[in-house]
């Protein structure tokens, strides 16, 4: 920085050890220092970084919000859209989204946060739009359990029940899915077995419900009574 005050990489460089030992308000001010000499350095992006690589995800969508979406690389709008959908902020959540889609569409973070993002507020076909585009038009994409739960939500709240039942039959059968996710994925299946009227698989799917929750010692009356019913 001494030998070269205009040049931004010295800053940037001193606010990431900053932030590494987590100083991010000091961070935010050595960055800050660059606009003496380079006044249309892009700051908030910088700062906004910063704060979401330590997950202080208030601060960096108030810093990222005074950024111009143009001037946001793939992975800052990754951050951006993660972070406003962690706060809940769905549909702010998914304008960013939409925008890194149109921008990088081979990538999968823009697909899958559209697709989370569209879940939530139930719009259900486009959600299913994305989802596919997840799954079957994005370079390197490892698939989550996530990403399977929320292509089922989609599906089923598009009316494709038969899809539906299969993807949530793939989230029952990872192995580090949320017990919350894998329980309610064996009753989904179950009510969309009821809709479908094959009571039969219906009753079955509890069955295996009931499987998992006794080694968990878990099984719930609110199920027992699903499944007499």
């Amino acid at each position: 920085i001494k030998a070269n005050p205009k040049d931004s990489v010295g800053y940037v460089r001193y606010a990431k050890v900053l932030t590494r030992l987590r100083r991010p308000d000091e961070a935010a001010a050595k960055i800050k220092e660059i606009t003496k000499y380079v006044p249309d350095f892009p700051v908030n992006k910088e700062i906004a970084r910063i704060y979401s690589n330590l997950g202080q995800i208030n601060e960096a969508v108030d810093f990222y919000a005074h950024e111009n979406l143009d001037n946001l690389d793939s992975e800052d709008l990754k951050d951006y859209a993660t972070d406003l959908f962690l706060k809940h902020q769905y549909k702010e959540s998914l304008d960013v989204a939409k925008y890194g889609y149109n921008k990088y569409p081979k990538l999968a973070p823009m697909s899958r946060l559209a697709l989370y993002n569209c879940v939530e507020l139930k719009e259900f076909k486009e959600a299913y739009r994305y989802g596919n585009h997840l799954f079957n038009d994005t370079e390197q994409h490892n698939d989550t359990w996530a990403d399977q739960y929320y292509m089922a939500l989609a599906c089923q709240g598009a009316g494709q029940a038969g899809l539906a039942i299969d993807w949530f039959r793939r989230c029952t059968q990872a192995d580090d899915i949320a017990p919350r996710e894998r329980n309610e994925s064996y009753r989904s299946i179950a009510k969309l077995y009821q809709e479908l009227g094959d009571y039969d698989l219906a009753s079955k799917t509890y069955d295996q419900l009931y499987e998992v929750q006794k080694a968990e010692n878990n099984i719930s009356a609110q199920d027992i009574n699903l499944h007499a019913r």
